[in-house]
C-alpha cells in the first residue's frame, strides 16, 4: 500500500456536494445545503486536504449526539482521527472580551442583541428537549 497521499480528478467544488449528500444520508435531518455551507467553511478556514476534509466530515456525520452539521468547522474529534493529525482549528480569541472565542463569544450576541432580547428556551422547551437528548442516547455506550 502506498503511502503517497490519493489524489482526485474531480475538483473540490464536486467534492463538497458529494460529501453533503454523504454526511445527510448518515444523520438523518440535516439538509444538503446547511451541510454544504459548513464543509465549504470548515475547507476555506482550515485549509485543509479533500482527504482531510471527506474523513472528518463522515467521522462527524456519524456521531449521533450532533443536532446541526453547522459545528463542522469547529475543533472536535472528527479533526483529530488517525486520517486527519495535521488539521488543528485555529481559534482566535475575542479582540474585546477575554476568555471567549472570536464568533463564538456570548458578550459579543448579548451586545449585538441586546441583553434583553436573547433567545432563551422556556421551561417546557428545555424539558422537551432534554427528553428527546435522553431518547436518542438510550442504549449508546459513553
Amino acid at each position: 500500500m502506498s503511502t503517497q497521499p490519493v489524489t482526485y480528478p474531480a475538483p473540490l467544488s464536486d467534492l463538497i456536494p458529494a460529501l453533503a449528500r454523504a454526511m445527510a444520508v448518515l444523520h438523518p435531518g440535516w439538509e444538503v445545503p446547511g451541510i454544504a455551507t459548513a464543509l465549504t467553511r470548515a475547507k476555506v478556514e482550515l485549509k485543509c486536504t479533500p482527504q482531510e476534509l471527506a474523513t472528518a466530515a463522515i467521522e462527524f456525520a456519524r456521531r449521533d449526539d450532533l443536532t446541526t452539521p453547522a459545528l463542522f468547522p469547529h475543533d472536535g474529534p472528527h479533526w483529530h482521527t488517525g486520517r486527519t493529525p495535521n488539521v488543528r482549528v485555529k481559534r482566535e480569541p475575542c479582540p474585546t472580551h477575554v476568555g471567549q472565542v472570536l464568533g463564538e463569544c456570548r458578550d459579543c450576541v448579548a451586545e449585538q442583541y441586546g441583553a434583553d432580547d436573547v433567545p432563551v428556551a422556556s421551561p417546557e422547551e428545555t424539558a422537551a428537549l432534554r427528553a428527546r437528548i435522553a431518547g436518542r442516547t438510550k442504549g449508546t455506550k459513553v
